[in-house]
C-alpha cells in the first residue's frame, strides 16, 4: 500500500468513528430530553410552579456535570451551554405538554 492508500484508509476509519460517535450521541440526547420531559410532568403534577421546575432542573443537572468529570474545557464549554439551553427548553416543553394531556 502507498502513503496516500494509508492515510486515505485512516481517514475513512476516523470517520466511520466520527459518525458512530455521532449518532450514539444523538439517541443518549434523545434519552435525556425523555427523561427530562419526564420529570417536567411530575413536577408539574405536584403542583410546582414552571420557574421553580426549571430551577431544579437545572440543578439536577449542574450537579450530574460536576460528577462526570472536572469543568469543560474551552472547546466544550459551548456544547454544555448548549446543553443546559436544551434541558431549560425540555423542562418547559414537558411542563406545558403534561397540561394539555391532563
Amino acid at each position: 500500500m502507498t502513503a496516500a492508500h494509508l492515510m486515505f484508509a485512516d481517514h475513512d476509519r476516523l470517520l466511520r468513528n466520527n459518525e458512530q460517535r455521532i449518532a450514539e450521541t444523538m439517541v443518549a440526547k434523545a434519552e435525556v430530553q425523555r427523561h427530562v420531559a419526564e420529570l417536567a410532568a411530575c413536577l408539574r403534577s405536584l403542583a410546582m410552579p414552571p420557574e421553580r421546575a426549571i430551577l431544579l432542573a437545572k440543578e439536577m443537572a449542574e450537579e450530574a456535570m460536576e460528577q462526570a468529570g472536572p469543568g469543560p474545557s474551552l472547546t466544550i464549554a459551548p456544547l454544555v451551554r448548549e446543553l443546559r439551553d436544551d434541558i431549560v427548553r425540555w423542562v418547559i416543553d414537558g411542563y406545558y405538554q403534561a397540561s394539555l394531556v391532563q
